[in-house]
């Protein structure tokens, strides 16, 4: 198998428009991008992709795509900017799939080629090539983009050439979308005793032992065991029908994703009584014990808004896991995620994650979305449009210390200001002048202006993101913080903004 670096250091590389589109284009730009710059290489776009990428982002109909294509459009100047891609060919160029032909059969015989693409049509065609052995110098190649970033070949059986064999990412189980709560009653089972530290519980009828408690919570309590997982173990009245019958689903759909400390198994007291659950251990300190306070300096005395941003992309692709299989985390919050370092976190309280039919039963309201204030979490199953006013939330706060973005001079309750939509933080002229006191202007001052629109159009009422089916999907917003990541660790930001890594600008 080919390594990233070896494609970067000896192949011409081409991409192909769908894989510019696609959703973990930005996570693939954020691997490649270093390499490129070590061995001063680029990545070849013809500019008949451009011109179809562009078609697109002034079209009405699919606003996701609308939307997509914009942003990269974006990435792509900033990339440019970078000599990290190059632009080739002219206005009116022939479809892109003929040009690929065209190019990989004149210069296979003198170069190493990979076309990056997600036409598999089209990769069919570049590969046949291959075939021609009387021509062949240098084989052709041909990956495209998975869900993570990465590339990955296409390969066919060698029983039918027609058909791609395990070209597709992993069909891996998902949960079922659904529009109504499960009808199973949240009544509390009948335990005769909560077992504690030093006790043996049942785990799939096998005994596991609750060694040591290392965590408490107004649930239950937090026990390491003698396996490779720890225990969480509810108090009395937390044991419900409900509980028990989700976490039985959540088992039986594995969500392999590491640093989310995801219900492995229920566990049973020796009356064979339902308890609580395995999972695996979390590391680190609560975002909002440390990133929020003025501890950071402390914990990670060396860290600057780079590390900040490095956070958000690292949580936004845990976020970006989840929904994958279909899961809406519902209570997003910075009392639910554990720091050790930027490029490591991890998720907890997952046993109140929505799943299915059975609604999260929490929520912080700071982090939830206008149209759903005021409703009571057990009766309702959020939206991933409910889902993406609290991821906002969260990234809007990473990068501004804890500061929430409806926090704003002026009178009246936090929820009241949140229906209202009335953002505080200027864009260009607009502004209402009602930015907190503190360094939060600064702040504020120094973000991208990609980031200050996204922002702003997210949480200011009348934004182009404001409403449910319209905010940036975990995608988009890896899109945006991607882009902000490269700025900074380019040095192109810094050029422009000396204090753009500064993580405390309070004077």
């Amino acid at each position: 198998m080919i390594t990233l670096e070896e494609y970067v250091k000896n192949w011409r590389i081409f991409i192909d428009t769908c894989s510019l589109l696609n959703e973990a284009a930005s996570q693939f730009w954020y691997s490649i991008t270093p390499l490129l710059q070590r061995y001063n290489a680029k990545i070849i776009v013809p500019y008949r992709c451009i011109e179809v990428i562009n078609t697109k982002s002034l079209q009405n109909k699919n606003i996701e795509l609308r939307n997509r294509a914009v942003g990269v459009l974006k990435i792509i100047q900033v990339l440019i900017q970078a000599n990290i891609i190059d632009i080739r060919g002219e206005k009116n160029d022939k479809f892109a799939n003929n040009l690929f032909l065209d190019v990989f059969t004149k210069y296979r015989m003198k170069y190493r080629l990979l076309l990056i693409t997600q036409d598999i049509n089209l990769a069919r065609t570049i590969l046949s090539l291959n075939d021609d052995q009387s021509r062949r110098k240098f084989p052709v190649q041909v990956n495209r983009i998975q869900h993570d970033g990465s590339l990955v070949e296409f390969k066919w059986g060698k029983s039918d050439k027609n058909e791609p064999y395990k070209n597709q990412d992993t069909d891996e189980p998902k949960f079922k979308l659904c529009t109504r709560v499960t009808r199973s009653q949240d009544t509390q089972l009948s335990v005769q005793h909560i077992p504690e530290e030093g006790e043996e519980v049942y785990v799939n009828g096998q005994l596991v032992k609750l060694v040591k408690a290392v965590g408490f919570g107004g649930e239950g309590t937090i026990y390491s065991t003698n396996s490779e997982y720890v225990a969480k173990i509810y108090k009395k009245k937390n044991n419900t029908k409900r509980k028990l019958e989700k976490l039985k689903l959540m088992a039986n759909i594995k969500c392999e994703c590491p640093g989310v400390c995801y219900p492995v198994a229920p566990v049973q007291n020796l009356n064979h009584e339902f308890v609580g659950f395995l999972m695996p251990e979390a590391k680190g300190k609560k975002i909002g014990e440390v990133i929020f306070t003025p501890e950071i300096g402390k914990v990670f005395p060396n860290w600057t808004r780079k590390h900040l941003v490095q956070l958000s992309i690292t949580i936004l692709k845990k976020i970006q896991m989840l929904h994958k299989k279909n899961i809406i985390l519902g209570d997003i919050n910075p009392a639910n995620i554990l720091v050790v370092s930027s490029k490591e976190v991890y998720f907890v309280d997952t046993d109140s994650y929505q799943i299915e039919d059975y609604p999260c039963p929490v929520g912080q309201e700071i982090f939830v979305a206008p149209e759903i204030q005021g409703k009571y979490f057990p009766d309702f199953l959020r939206t991933i449009g409910n889902e993406n006013f609290a991821m906002a939330t969260l990234l809007f706060m990473l990068v501004h210390r804890g500061q929430s973005p409806y926090s704003k001079k002026g009178e009246g309750s936090y929820v009241d200001k949140i229906k209202e939509m009335d953002f505080a933080y200027p864009l260009g002229e607009r502004t209402n002048n009602k930015i907190p006191d503190g360094p939060w202007k600064k702040l504020w001052s120094h973000l991208p202006q990609n980031v200050k629109e996204a922002f702003y159009n997210t949480f200011r009422y009348g934004g182009c993101y404001s409403t449910e089916s319209s905010r940036l999907s975990v995608e988009q917003w890896l899109d945006v913080f991607n882009n902000y990541f490269f700025l900074l660790n380019s040095g192109k930001l810094r050029q422009q903004d000396p204090m753009c890594e500064d993580l405390f600008l309070d004077k």
